[in-house]
């Protein structure tokens, strides 16, 4: 089965590591994660990975696309299978990158989510989710291959992404 993926922000995952949050109870976690999982709708976009990760540069690529200009790309993998019990739904949407073929075969929305889901998902992405990082380098290469193999459509990315490219 595939792994969701989900754009986060590394350092709101491990303050920990910073802080003593000692006043934290057990089993419960600090608030910060939750602004990875802001939803729209009750809405929540990830990608799908395969267990083998032989899709994860072109997912990576192709999320790299929709941003302003190329900089670390923190994102945490987790087992969708998690879902089932907090009853979040996993919906086939479009997804708005340069890859067209990506965000047809790989896009996903969770669906159903409320505040109490949004903190019980953070919970079990915390405790069972693959942390990873791309860096700008990273990207930038797979950008470049995603493009050689005409996987991105040059015309839909912005002008900073196109700079740091031709950098």
């Amino acid at each position: 089965m595939a792994l969701a993926l989900r754009k986060i922000r590394l350092t709101r995952w491990h303050r920990e590591e910073e802080h003593d949050l000692s006043w934290v109870p057990q089993g419960d976690i600090v608030a910060d994660p939750l602004a990875d999982l802001t939803t729209t709708n009750g809405k929540l976009s990830v990608w799908l990975v395969e267990e083998d990760l032989s899709n994860l540069s072109r997912v990576l690529a192709a999320f790299a696309t929709t941003a302003d200009r190329l900089a670390n790309l923190d994102y945490v993998l987790f087992d969708p299978v998690l879902l089932t019990p907090l009853g979040v739904g996993l919906e086939h949407t479009q997804g708005g990158t340069a890859d067209g073929e990506a965000n047809q075969l790989w896009h996903r929305d969770l669906s159903h989510l409320s505040g109490h889901t949004v903190v019980e998902l953070a919970r079990a992405i915390k405790a069972q989710g693959r942390e990873g990082r791309a860096t700008p380098r990273q990207l930038r290469q797979l950008i470049v291959q995603a493009g050689e193999a005409g996987q991105v459509d040059w015309d839909v990315l912005n002008a900073g992404i196109r700079k740091d490219i031709a950098g």
